[in-house]
């Protein structure tokens, strides 16, 4: 980004160690998945979930058969949307 300042600010791992409280404070559902053959992003995906456990931050995460393509995201878009509406608050 041009800047250590910058580069931690674009970083989601800098924020792991604040998630926790802000979840609990805004109840949140945090999930996000990855192709098993992901040379580009599964690493830091993988890592990012190590982080999360860690600091007992709540989410799901999962990883694919399949790499960095459309195949591995429409294969699961419709299982996560379901996945992200039920942890919506229920309308009053």
């Amino acid at each position: 980004m041009g800047s250590a300042g910058a580069n931690a600010r674009a970083s989601a791992h800098t924020y792991v160690s604040q998630l926790r409280a802000a979840f609990s404070r805004r109840p949140t559902f945090f999930g996000f998945y990855v192709g098993a053959g992901d040379t580009r992003f599964r690493g830091e995906n993988e890592q990012l979930d190590r982080e999360l456990r860690a600091a007992r931050v709540p989410h799901v995460f999962r990883v694919y058969p399949g790499g960095h393509d459309n195949t591995v995201w429409t294969a699961h878009a419709t299982g996560w949307l379901r996945l992200a509406l039920a942890h919506l608050a229920p309308a009053d």
